[in-house]
């Protein structure tokens, strides 16, 4: 069963706290309470071609931004403005791929280099540039920060990651590093239904392998495949929920929920609209977000 929730496009969306759904619409980002009907208690100011947020639990700040890099920084749950327009000089970041420490946020900016925002004045700062490597991820996990890299020369070499200590300055010092084979490239990110575990999507340029979700485990220096990358599984739309073994698939079309290990169908949702992502927002909730609104489903 279906429930519209919002009536406006939506692009996509993802809780920041329990009871808290923030969804990106054409020009601003607007927050929902879960437990009070989808009342509104948050809403940016514009910026044209609204792109996505990034929500710090610990500090609750709440950085959004559109697809040319312009940002405004927030504090919650007040909603208070911290920053005039900020430009971070970066396009299409995916949240998951943002890392924060006290005054400074890293990420990959537009020339695949590694970029370090300083919210004291709001420069920006190139500190990571390599000839014959671009970087393309940023994960953070605690105080460390994994800079995946790959070849610039498209399908050729591997993936490598880079380990570097985030200090209290907000300095990175190296670590270590390591190569992952047979993957060329990892694009897409997200953090897994438990706002922990790291789920990415892996390229290959094998059939014995394909392209799959995998987790990465730093702990481990390895990447686990989870479920391949189809045409209905798309690199862009997945969302995991390892906890009971489900992954949720989107394509314009359609939304399923899958059982991982049996690759059963679970339930499939069809709202009569294009579909751009999904999410889950509960053990046994999920919302669809397409281009005349966002679905609340249960399965």
């Amino acid at each position: 069963m279906l429930k519209k929730i919002i009536k406006k496009r939506a692009y996509k969306g993802n809780k920041i706290e329990d009871n808290l759904l923030f969804v990106t619409l054409q020009t601003q980002i607007v927050g929902l309470d879960m437990n009070n009907g989808y009342k509104q208690i948050f809403l940016s100011d514009k910026l044209s071609n609204m792109c996505n947020f990034y929500y710090d639990k610990d500090t609750k700040q709440l950085l959004v931004y559109n697809t040319s890099g312009h940002a405004y920084l927030y504090q919650m749950p007040e909603g208070k403005r911290l920053s005039q327009k900020l430009y971070l000089r970066a396009m299409d970041l995916q949240p998951a791929s943002i890392a924060h420490k006290g005054d400074y946020y890293w990420y990959s900016d537009t020339n695949f280099c590694l970029r370090r925002l300083d919210i004291k004045d709001g420069s920006t700062k190139q500190i990571l540039k390599d000839k014959e490597r671009r970087v393309v991820n940023v994960i953070q996990v605690e105080d460390r920060l994994y800079v995946f890299t790959d070849m610039k020369r498209g399908i050729e070499g591997y993936v490598k990651i880079l380990c570097y200590h985030i200090d209290e300055n907000g300095d990175l010092k190296y670590e270590f590093e390591w190569g992952e084979r047979p993957y060329v490239f990892i694009g897409y990110v997200r953090r897994d239904f438990d706002g922990k575990t790291v789920i990415v999507g892996a390229d290959t340029n094998t059939k014995y392998v394909g392209d799959y979700y995998v987790a990465f485990e730093p702990e481990n220096k390895r990447f686990m495949p989870i479920y391949p990358i189809t045409d209905e599984a798309w690199e862009l739309y997945g969302h995991t929920m390892l906890e009971r073994n489900k992954i949720l698939v989107a394509n314009p079309k359609y939304v399923k929920v899958i059982d991982i290990p049996s690759r059963k169908v679970l339930a499939k949702y069809e709202p009569e609209e294009t579909i751009y992502s999904a999410t889950f927002l509960t053990k046994n909730k999920g919302a669809i977000f397409t281009n005349r609104g966002v679905y609340e489903f249960t399965f």
